[in-house]
C-alpha cells in the first residue's frame, strides 16, 4: 500500500525521503508534485540530495565525531575546565557530536540502499519520526550556544574588569541548563505528532513501518503548520542568528577600538599578559562564530523565503527549489559542527599542547612496553642459553 496515498497529508518539518531510484513524498497534492515553477527540476533535486547525502555528509561526519569527541576529552580536562569559556566549548562539542550521529543515521539509507533498498527504506521511515526531532534539538541548540559564546565574549571585551565576577562556572553551567531546557522543552512536542505502525506488507513479504500522523496533529494542523513554519524558524533560527551578526559586529569593532587605544598609550610590548590572553582568546572564539554565521546564514535565508511565500515549501509550487537549497542548508550545519576542533588547534597553544601531549604519552607508554618485551625476551633467551650449555656440559 503506497503511504503517500493512504496518509496523504504530512507532518510539515519532515524531509522527503529518498532511496535507490524511488522518492517518496508526502504533499498535499502528489500528482501535481512535477509542476515545479522554478528552474530547478524534480532531477536536478533529486540528484543533489543523492550526492549531499550519500557522498558529502558522511565523510565530513565521520571527521567531526571524531574531532568533537577528541574536543570533548580535552576541554573537559582537569587542567582545561577551570576556565568558564571551555565549560560552554566542551558542551558544544557534546551537542555537536550528538548532531552529527543522528545526522548519520538519518542519512544512512541513501548508503544502505545501494545494498537493500528495502531495508533502506524500513530505515527512512523510521528516521523521519523521533530521531528527527532529536536531530532538531540538538541542532538548534548547538545554534544557541553560539549566541551564548558571543554573549560571554561581549561581556569580556566591553566589561573586562567585571568578567570574572559576572562570568562565573557556575552560572556558565546555570545558563546551559537554562537553553538545553527552553529547547528541549519547545521541540519535544514534535515527539507526538507522528509515528510509525508496524504491519506485514505482502509486496515486499516482511513487516514494514507505516508512517502515521497522531490525532494531535491532525486535530490541529492549523496551529502545527505556525509552529512549524513560523515560531520554530524565527525563535531557533533567525532570532540567534541575527543576534549573533549584531554581537559579532559589536565585538570586532570594540576590540579595534581597544587595540587602537592600548597602542596610543603604551607599546606593543607593554602590553600586559591578560590583554595578549583576551585577544588569543576573543580571536579563536569569533573565528568559531566566524564559521557558524557563514554556514548558517544561507539556511537563515531559506527560511526567510519559506516565511513569505507558502509556496516555498515541500508541498508547495517551489518545492524542487526549496529541497535543493535544504540539502545545501543541511551540509552548512555538519561543517559548523565539524570544524570547531580544527579552530581550536590551530589557534589554541594550550589545547594543542595538551592533544600533542596525548598522542605522544601513549606514544612513549608504547614504546616503553615494546622496551620491556624486548628485554624480557633477552632475558629469558640468556637463561635458556645458560641452562643449554649446562646441559651439553660432561658432569664431574
Amino acid at each position: 500500500m503506497d503511504i503517500s496515498t493512504e496518509y496523504p497529508t504530512a507532518l510539515n518539518y519532515t524531509e522527503s525521503m529518498s532511496w535507490s531510484n524511488t522518492t517518496l513524498y508526502y504533499t498535499d497534492s502528489p500528482s501535481d508534485y512535477n509542476n515545479d515553477l522554478t528552474i530547478i527540476s524534480k532531477e536536478v533535486a533529486d540528484l543533489m540530495k543523492s550526492i549531499i547525502d550519500c557522498y558529502i555528509i558522511p565523510p565530513i561526519v565521520l571527521i567531526g565525531l571524531i574531532g568533537n569527541i577528541l574536543s570533548l576529552i580535552i576541554l573537559s580536562g582537569r587542567r582545561m575546565r577551570c576556565y568558564t569559556t571551555n565549560i560552554i566549548l566542551a558542551y558544544l562539542a557534546l551537542v555537536d557530536a550528538l548532531f552529527l550521529t543522528t545526522m548519520f543515521l538519518r542519512k544512512m539509507p541513501c548508503l544502505v540502499a545501494k545494498f537493500d533498498a528495502v531495508t533502506a527504506k524500513i530505515i527512512d521511515l523510521i528516521m523521519i519520526t523521533q530521531p528527527l526531532i532529536l536531530e532538531y534539538i540538538f541542532g538548534r541548540l548547538s545554534c544557541l550556544l553560539s549566541l551564548v559564546i558571543c554573549c560571554e565574549r561581549f561581556i569580556a571585551v566591553f566589561y573586562p574588569m567585571k568578567v570574572k565576577i559576572w562570568v562565573t562556572p557556575k552560572r556558565i553551567c546555570l545558563v546551559l541548563a537554562l537553553v538545553t531546557l527552553v529547547v528541549v522543552g519547545y521541540l519535544a512536542v514534535g515527539f507526538t505528532l507522528a509515528s510509525n505502525i508496524w504491519y506485514y506488507d505482502d509486496q515486499y513479504n516482511r513487516t514494514m513501518p507505516r508512517y502515521t500522523l497522531q490525532p494531535i496533529y491532525l486535530n490541529n494542523r492549523q496551529f502545527f503548520d505556525a509552529y512549524n513554519f513560523m515560531a520554530r524558524p524565527i525563535i531557533f533560527r533567525l532570532l540567534p542568528v541575527s543576534l549573533v551578526l549584531i554581537l559579532y559586529v559589536a565585538i570586532i569593532l570594540q576590540m579595534r577600538r581597544r587595540t587602537k587605544w592600548l597602542n596610543d598609550v603604551t607599546s606593543s610590548t607593554d602590553n600586559s599578559n591578560n590583554e595578549t590572553e583576551l585577544r588569543s582568546l576573543t580571536k579563536m572564539l569569533m573565528t568559531i562564530v566566524s564559521i557558524f554565521i557563514m554556514c548558517v546564514l544561507p539556511s537563515a535565508i531559506n527560511f526567510l523565503f519559506v516565511l513569505t511565500d507558502d509556496q516555498y515549501r515541500y508541498s508547495g509550487q517551489f518545492r524542487n527549489a526549496y529541497r535543493a537549497f535544504t540539502s545545501l542548508g543541511t551540509v552548512g550545519d555538519v561543517i559548523n559542527s565539524s570544524a570547531n576542533f580544527f579552530v581550536y588547534v590551530a589557534l589554541n597553544k594550550k589545547f594543542l599542547a595538551i592533544l600533542s601531549g596525548m598522542f605522544c604519552c601513549q606514544r612513549k607508554k608504547l614504546t616503553k612496553k615494546l622496551d620491556m618485551f624486548n628485554s624480557n625476551l633477552t632475558i629469558t633467551s640468556k637463561v635458556s642459553k645458560s641452562i643449554s650449555s649446562g646441559l651439553d656440559q660432561d658432569p664431574v
